[in-house]
């Protein structure tokens, strides 16, 4: 009798082994407290949001602009409309489907659409009326759309959304929300755009840091991370890939001396060594930019370049001046250097750190600085005009240089009104080289983050991800494999 035990439990572990495990864990660092679309502010939060919901637009795995929810668009002959209808056959978790009120419900929760009209025109389309001609405003639409009766929502983490992905169960500590867990449930047609998931749940772990991620990987507790450092645990395999959404820039504030003066911009621009910054300074964990608009099918690759020159001739009398900056390690190192190498030139930079709070605080008020060092976000589009036009120089611009140029002003303009792409190649075209010339600031690095996981895990290489939660757009090539390959 036991050996037939025996014999049926070796049956059953061979069997078991076969089956194929389905759940990804994977672990972030919070606090994880709303994955309400307009609220949820944290790259884990919008990660969620990135499976739950849905919107009329989306960028795909090669950075294109494509229909999500919308159907058609129509824009009218002035440039100022935009007709946009929903597919049919759409629909919320909930089995509800989603309407012309639903668009204009989110659109009224969203800032920037603040200032454009909407008109429903029927049941499943909408009129958006713009006050100016924008010719990215279709990347505007890849906002998450929420329903129209989320207005009686009793939770913030229990959401009714449309993505594949729905939540299923949500848990908490004393010290907030430990896990949620996402499902795909195949058959559910109804509010599913691609059902062909081998991994059809995801549970999201949240802990306090990255070193809590690395001694969950070690514990076994979750998968995989998504984490600035890399790590080669038994048993890991790693995928890198630069944000394209995000670069560090040194700017020069040109509205006051000293880097009123071009020539010193230049001079200390080119006193930076770029390579040695990225290979040397952050061990490669960065890459270099492009210049003003990196990555984009608009980017100049001809410009001249600004090449490190170790030999430049100093200053002949000390000119002084301050380096405000944000006091992370990495700033920290970066802001070090520039210092370092602007005394050779008989500049003698005082460092000034700040907070994250400190510095969302100089840039909202007087904007008192002589140089100003930190980390920007910016759009898959490249338009540029909320950072460089000179009539961003105050809150809420973001003409941190306080730049003024009627060629640079003008080719940004251009670049909102035109929709033919030629046009608007030619008008960023003249942008980035006048940016170039005049150097009101110098454009550092995007930071390379790592995607950590199990040997188990076979996940596509990923490309052009321009904000960490992307990450998971291809999450439907995603599989857990016995034999342990990694990457394909």
């Amino acid at each position: 009798m036991l050996a037939v035990a025996t014999v049926l439990y070796s049956i059953w572990i061979f069997f078991k082994s076969l089956i194929v495990p389905t759940l990804y864990i994977e672990g972030v660092v919070g606090p994880v407290r709303s994955i309400y679309p307009p609220q949820s502010t944290t790259d884990a939060e919008k990660t969620i949001v990135s499976l739950v919901y849905r919107g009329l637009y989306k960028y795909d795995d090669k950075g294109n602009l494509v229909s999500d929810l919308a159907k058609t668009v129509e824009v009218g002959d002035d440039g100022l409309s935009y007709t946009v209808t929903i597919s049919e056959n759409n629909f919320w978790h909930n089995g509800d489907p989603i309407t012309a009120d639903d668009v204009l419900y989110s659109a009224s929760l969203y800032s920037s659409l603040s200032e454009i009209r909407i008109d429903r025109v029927s049941d499943t389309a909408v009129k958006f009326i713009l006050p100016n001609k924008f010719s990215p405003f279709l990347s505007i639409l890849t906002f998450p759309l929420v329903s129209s009766k989320d207005s009686n929502k009793v939770s913030d983490l229990y959401v009714n959304g449309s993505g594949d992905f729905r939540v299923i169960k949500v848990s908490r500590t004393k010290d907030g929300v430990s896990q949620i867990v996402l499902f795909h449930q195949k058959q559910a047609s109804l509010y599913t755009s691609n059902p062909a998931y081998k991994l059809n749940k995801i549970a999201f772990r949240v802990y306090k840091s990255d070193t809590d991620l690395q001694t969950a990987y070690k514990l076994g507790e979750i998968d995989g991370f998504f984490a600035r450092q890399e790590f080669n645990f038994h048993g890991m395999h790693k995928i890198s890939t630069p944000i394209y959404g995000r670069y560090f820039v040194l700017h020069f504030n040109t509205s006051k001396e000293p880097f009123s003066d071009k020539d010193l911009r230049k001079k200390l621009a080119k006193s930076i060594d770029l390579d040695y910054l990225q290979k040397t300074l952050l061990k490669d964990k960065v890459v270099k930019t492009d210049g003003v608009i990196s990555n984009s099918w608009v980017t100049k690759k001809d410009l001249a370049s600004l090449d490190y020159d170790p030999n430049q001739s100093p200053e002949t009398t000390v000119v002084k001046s301050s380096l405000s900056y944000s006091n992370s390690k990495e700033l920290s190192l970066v802001a070090n250097y520039i210092v370092q190498e602007a005394k050779k030139l008989n500049l003698e930079i005082e460092l000034n750190p700040l907070t994250p709070a400190e510095i969302n605080n100089l840039i909202s008020t007087e904007r008192d600085y002589d140089l100003i060092l930190l980390g920007e976000e910016v759009g898959h589009d490249p338009d540029r005009y909320v950072f460089w036009h000179s009539t961003q120089q105050q809150y809420p611009g973001l003409n941190l240089s306080q730049f003024s140029n009627i060629r640079v002003d003008k080719a940004l303009e251009k670049g909102r009104e035109e929709t033919d792409p030629e046009q608007r190649l030619e008008h960023y075209s003249i942008f980035q080289t006048v940016i170039n010339e005049e150097v009101p600031a110098l454009f550092l690095y995007h930071e390379v983050y790592y995607y950590n996981m199990s040997d188990k895990i076979k996940a596509p290489l990923i490309d052009d991800l321009y904000y960490p939660w992307e990450r998971l757009r291809d999450f439907v090539k995603w599989e857990y494999q016995m034999s342990g390959m990694g990457a394909e």
